[in-house]
């Protein structure tokens, strides 16, 4: 309402309450109630006519509030902390033989255990343990239903009756994009001694996100520092879900991994990018 229009209101206010208390002396406190809601309601009318229209307000739009809940992405992120924490319970450590790696607990049934890591971990060893947050060692087994030649996942089952542990949500890789934050965990050979745990939880941002396979499966790249040990670890998004499985370190000592699944290479200008990125195979894998 502007300035002529709130000025006009005051004096026909003033003047239709003073008819009311002047000349109808005689009402009762109940009709005087009335007669002023009535000459309000008739004041409102004018002013609504007189009014131009570029002051009237566009109607409210209703609220959706389901929305919220129908895009998860619309949750805030998990602070470092939580994802550390998260991370920390999904995480296992592999032993296959003599050496160990990571690995994520992703399914349970009745007392059985899933557990995905790296094929090239299980390759070093015929026998199989995993180690959980606390602190329990289970005899595990491969999954002998898993096939997949083409990618370096191997599935092992442990029976872990003891104790009820935390599981991991899978994330689809067409929620992730270049930029996005991430964070890469793992149970490290290179934590020193005086550390109290050789977990490790490092932050960095996805770089690439290829559209065809490299040779093993490796689709996404981030920026993130990895240590040995890590591989079968989770790649995390910042709510939580763990979008890959890392299992391929920056600048490679030997062989030439940047291959795509196809046979083609890529060019040189991308290959070199490549090189400076860490790696990790989609996690939705498993369900497909």
């Amino acid at each position: 309402m502007n300035q002529r229009s709130e000025q006009l209101s005051a004096h026909t206010s003033l003047a239709l309450w003073g008819l009311v208390f002047l000349q109808i002396p005689n009402l009762s406190l109940h009709s005087i109630e009335l007669q002023i809601s009535a000459v309000e309601q008739v004041g409102l009318a004018l002013l609504t006519d007189l009014a131009p229209p570029t002051d009237l307000a566009p109607p409210p739009q209703p609220v959706r509030q389901q929305e919220a809940f129908l895009h998860p992405d619309a949750d805030p992120p998990l602070s470092t902390e939580q994802i550390y924490e998260l991370a920390q319970a999904i995480t296992v450590k592999v032993f296959a033989g003599n050496t160990w790696g990571s690995g994520i607990l992703v399914d349970k049934e009745n007392n059985t255990y899933t557990v995905l890591t790296s094929r090239h971990l299980i390759n070093l060893g015929d026998e199989y343990h995993v180690q959980t947050l606390d602190g329990r060692v289970y005899p595990a087994q491969k999954l002998e239903s898993w096939q997949s030649e083409t990618n370096d996942i191997e599935v092992l089952k442990f029976q872990g009756s003891h104790a009820s542990y935390q599981l991991a949500s899978l994330g689809s890789l067409t929620t992730v994009n270049v930029g996005d934050m991430v964070f890469a965990a793992g149970y490290s050979f290179e934590v020193e001694l005086s550390q109290p745990t050789d977990f490790v939880l490092t932050p960095g941002q996805v770089s690439l996100v290829l559209d065809q396979a490299l040779e093993h499966g490796y689709r996404i790249g981030y920026t993130n520092s990895v240590a040995q040990g890590m591989s079968g670890g989770p790649l995390l998004n910042d709510h939580g879900q763990v979008i890959g499985v890392h299992g391929m370190d920056k600048y490679p000592l030997w062989g030439d991994p940047y291959i795509f699944q196809d046979g083609s290479r890529p060019p040189a200008e991308l290959r070199e990018q490549m090189r400076r990125l860490s790696w990790a195979i989609p996690a939705q894998i498993l369900m497909q």
